[in-house]
């Protein structure tokens, strides 16, 4: 006798078995059938990329249904050792942590696996090549050229000298045929997808020597004349 059950069909069974009709005799017993539920989600991993930087943390957090439920955590397909509960946390999370993670869910009538869900530790923003160490001292006219080396992801620059905005959006900042009013303080914001770093240093602009005050009062050839001139510190 087969008896297909589902599993709210649980309960007390009778069963009869009486025999063909040129027999006699019949019998009967009663047997208690325990459905135990299958092993299902009811919370599943969400499956979108989630990046981090590191020094953040990492939580993820699933939830199955049925009976003595067990879960055992995978990275990129391989078990990560004791963890073996409903949810995965990880902190300070570093670049090594970046893979694919997924989870079993194993219960007494059958084992499920999650979604697998990706994680991307990015890099931090650093600067590996600052700006030139001390002031900078330039003669009008001359051409400031300075730039940096940045490592991160998704990188974007804001130049500006003395807090106002000055270049374009890369890691360098060319002036041509400078004035005195360009001395000041150059200052750099590198922003990345984990972080922001500054940098900045000190432009002094002389001036060029003053030659219209010379006297230009003719002489005549075979004549010495002494001309004196001074450098102008604009700052």
């Amino acid at each position: 006798l087969n008896i297909k059950l589902l599993v709210n069909n649980g309960g007390t069974y009778t069963i009869t078995e009486v025999k063909d009709q040129s027999c006699t005799g019949s019998g009967s017993g009663s047997e208690i059938i325990s459905m135990l539920a299958p092993t299902v989600w009811g919370t599943d991993l969400n499956s979108s990329l989630d990046r981090l930087c590191p020094g953040d943390g990492l939580n993820l957090q699933v939830l199955a249904t049925g009976e003595d439920i067990t879960y055992q955590w995978k990275k990129n397909g391989v078990n990560i050792l004791g963890e073996v509960v409903n949810t995965l946390d990880i902190e300070p999370i570093v670049r090594a942590d970046s893979g694919v993670y997924s989870v079993e869910a194993i219960g007494s009538c059958g084992t499920v696996i999650s979604a697998s869900k990706e994680i991307k530790v990015g890099l931090p923003t650093a600067i590996t090549r600052d700006l030139i160490d001390g002031p900078i001292t330039l003669c009008a006219i001359d051409s400031l050229d300075i730039s940096i080396d940045v490592e991160g992801e998704n990188l974007s620059y804001v130049w500006t000298k003395t807090g106002v905005g000055v270049g374009t959006d890369n890691d360098s900042l060319l002036i041509v045929s400078l004035a005195t009013t360009d001395a000041g303080t150059y200052q750099v914001e590198v922003t990345g997808d984990c972080g922001v770093e500054t940098t900045n240093v000190v432009v002094n602009i002389n001036e060029l020597p003053d030659l219209s005050a010379i006297d230009p009062t003719p002489e005549c050839n075979g004549t010495s004349v002494d001309i004196t001139t001074a450098w102008i510190d604009a700052n």
